[in-house]
């Protein structure tokens, strides 16, 4: 928390130093700064520079410019109050996550009532020397979105000439493909999280666009007993450690936007997990790699069909349902000490359907499922996920929505739950 808010500190200082060296080098000069209402094509600007999440793709009301559009700012966010109802049983928090449901339900907690306002976000957004090959991005933004609405950096880099550093969604995310949800979580079979990352993406006049990263890899593993059916006396025996990470994590893209929303992407991912085995004292490796195919089809102007599909071993981190579970690697059965990378997959279909400018309708189906897991983590073995939404813009800046969920946790022994989940929302944004 204290980095979070030095890197604010720091970013928000080096904006009024710059301002301050600025005023003083060019005092008789000096075209100032004004503030005005963004207009269509600075919106834009920023927001081709910006995540593509619905949690980051806000369009700010105003900018800080120089006259002469050297230099541009924007403070951007949103407040958004979320109240809901669960029916049949009941989850702990504002995100919807399948593989979380109880199961059983617990006695007692059959329906419930939430009202959660700490869904909000506020962001720097800063350029400079736009609309030139010189362009300099600047973009931090956090969230009350964590445990115990704690203040959470989601997003923090720069980005120059197509090249990216910072903490930002992985290049293996496809956000355009998934449709927006008042649920702060989305579909749980997407993919979609956040690293540390040195990306480079480069767009063709034809419509491709590619793109490749090496990113900090993160792994939500096997604790380490060995419980194998092919030596039942070995059961409960400490066979695996943890053990440096020296491989970056390495997901690619090619991607072809045609006319309006039409697009489609093919992504790819690489990885290798490094881990300890205990009984022969030595330290082995793992390869880990997932491929995913997503896009848009948009028929008629305001119809847009969203798809996205996702498979592949060891990648249990990407997938929103997987996310947090030691799944990516599992003890080997046949062989004490040695792991292997579980197969696993997660997919998405939706669509959206604008009637007028302010009125937007959208559903969507999605599903994760992981095999050969049920011995280490009998606790998941499917999730599936539906979401009904409205969206009602009030004015520019305020949107009201109301939304149906339905969510199925499923575990090995065929024991599953399901929940129904009714919310609205109002968001205002900045």
């Amino acid at each position: 928390m204290n980095k979070q808010v030095a890197l604010i500190i720091v970013l928000l200082a080096s904006v009024s130093l710059m301002r301050a060296e600025n005023s003083a080098a060019n005092k008789k000069k000096n075209p100032g700064f004004q503030i005005v209402h963004t207009d269509k094509k600075t919106g834009q600007l920023f927001q081709a520079t910006r995540p593509a999440s619905s949690n980051s793709g806000e369009v700010a009301q105003y900018t800080l410019k120089e006259k002469e559009e050297r230099f541009m700012m924007q403070l951007v966010g949103y407040i958004k109050p979320i109240m809901g109802w669960d029916i049949g049983n009941v989850l702990d928090g504002i995100n919807f996550i399948p593989g979380d449901i109880p199961v059983p339900a617990t006695k007692g907690n059959k329906a419930d009532y939430f009202a959660n306002p700490m869904h909000s976000a506020i962001g720097v957004h800063i350029l400079a020397l736009p609309k030139t090959k010189h362009q300099v991005t600047g973009y931090i933004q956090g969230m009350f979105n964590g445990p115990k609405s704690a203040f959470q950096i989601h997003h923090v880099y720069i980005g120059y000439r197509g090249f990216l550093l910072g903490r930002t969604t992985t290049l293996f995310c496809d956000d355009h493909s998934k449709l927006t949800t008042i649920d702060p979580q989305g579909p749980n079979g997407a993919v979609d999280t956040h690293s540390y990352q040195v990306s480079y993406t480069k767009e063709f006049k034809c419509g491709i666009q590619l793109g490749v990263s090496l990113e900090l890899p993160t792994f939500d593993k096997y604790p380490g007993e060995y419980y194998g059916k092919d030596y039942p006396q070995l059961d409960g025996t400490l066979y695996y450690g943890d053990a440096s990470q020296p491989i970056p994590d390495i997901p690619l893209y090619i991607q072809y936007q045609g006319k309006g929303m039409n697009r489609i992407r093919l992504s790819g991912i690489m990885r290798n997990f490094f881990y300890r085995d205990q009984k022969e004292d030595a330290t082995h490796h793992l390869s880990g790699w997932g491929v995913q195919l997503s896009g848009n089809i948009q028929p008629v102007n305001p119809l847009v069909f969203y798809y996205q599909c996702t498979y592949g071993k060891g990648i249990a981190n990407y997938i929103q349902d997987l996310n947090g579970r030691p799944l990516s690697y599992i003890p080997e059965n046949i062989r004490p000490g040695k792991m292997i990378a579980t197969p696993m997959m997660g997919w998405l279909a939706g669509a959206s359907y604008r009637f007028t400018n302010k009125l937007t309708m959208g559903a969507v189906y999605s599903q994760a499922r992981i095999w050969d897991s049920g011995t280490y983590y009998p606790e998941y073995r499917q999730g599936q996920y539906i979401a009904a939404n409205l969206f009602y813009s009030i004015r520019k800046y305020l949107t009201f929505g109301v939304e149906y969920l339905w969510g199925d946790h499923q575990e090995y022994g065929d024991k599953s739950a399901r929940l129904n989940r009714i919310q609205t929302m109002m968001k205002l944004s900045f």
